[in-house]
């Protein structure tokens, strides 16, 4: 594999999200990074707790909203 002249790009990745047993069409952006052996795969997905059937994550205590951030970092070594 040839090394890209940039070592950082953006992407649209299209898929399906599976949370809590409920499947819906997602698209987002991500960003690759290349390092000498490594290439980096970043990326977040904005989700809606009730689209999933996820009941608002909140007790006596502590509160939330009705969305929240699904966040990944993926690493591919050689």
């Amino acid at each position: 594999m040839r090394r890209p002249r940039r070592s950082r790009y953006q992407h649209l990745a299209t898929g399906d999200l599976t949370l809590h047993g409920v499947t819906r069409a997602v698209t987002f952006e991500v960003t690759t990074e290349y390092a000498s052996n490594v290439i980096g795969v970043l990326g977040s997905i904005d989700i809606a707790f009730a689209d999933y059937g996820i009941a608002n994550p909140s007790n006596a205590f502590v509160s939330t909203g009705d969305t929240g951030l699904l966040e990944f970092v993926l690493a591919f070594e050689r």
